[in-house]
C-alpha cells in the first residue's frame, strides 16, 4: 500500500481490497475528480466517513483559496504515527518541491489540535530563485 503498487493489491484478501484499489488510482488528483465519490462507495463506514470528511475541508479550502491547486491522497504515509485524520503536504508546483506538512492530532488529555511545519529553508531557496524586482532610484 504504501508504494501504491496495483499489482499487489489485486493478490489482497480484503474486503477493503477495490477501495484501496481505487484509492490507489486517485492519489494526487483534484479534490472534483468524479472517481472519488466511487471509491467512497467501495470502502467500510469508518473510512467512508474520513475520506468524505477529507473531501469536505478540501473542498472548502478549495472554495476560498483560488489559485490554489490542491490535491488529495489518503494513502499519503511517513511514518507520523500521531497523525489521527487529516494530513497534508504543501508542494509548490513552480519549484516542483514540497514546502511543507502537517495534520490532525491528539494533545494530551485527548484534545484534538492541527499543526504544520513550512520547510523555510526550501521556501528560502524558492523565492532566491525569482528575478529581483526593480527597484525605483530616487534622486
Amino acid at each position: 500500500l504504501r508504494q501504491k503498487d496495483r499489482t499487489a493489491l489485486v493478490s489482497l484478501k480484503t474486503p477493503q481490497r477495490e477501495g484501496l484499489i481505487e484509492l490507489v488510482k486517485l492519489a494526487g488528483t483534484r479534490p472534483d475528480h468524479p472517481g472519488w465519490n466511487d471509491a467512497a462507495l467501495t470502502l467500510s463506514p469508518a473510512p467512508k466517513a474520513m475520506l468524505q470528511d477529507w473531501l469536505a475541508h478540501i473542498h472548502m479550502l478549495d472554495a476560498n483559496l483560488p489559485g490554489v491547486q490542491l490535491t488529495l491522497d489518503p494513502l499519503e504515509d511517513r511514518g507520523l504515527s500521531y497523525h489521527r485524520g487529516l494530513a497534508f503536504s504543501l508542494f509548490c508546483p513552480a519549484w516542483q518541491e514540497e514546502i511543507g506538512r502537517g495534520g490532525c492530532y491528539l494533545l494530551d488529555d485527548n484534545i484534538p489540535a492541527v499543526g504544520a511545519t513550512l520547510y523555510l529553508n526550501t521556501i528560502l531557496r524558492g523565492l532566491a530563485v525569482r528575478p529581483a524586482q526593480p527597484t525605483e532610484k530616487h534622486s
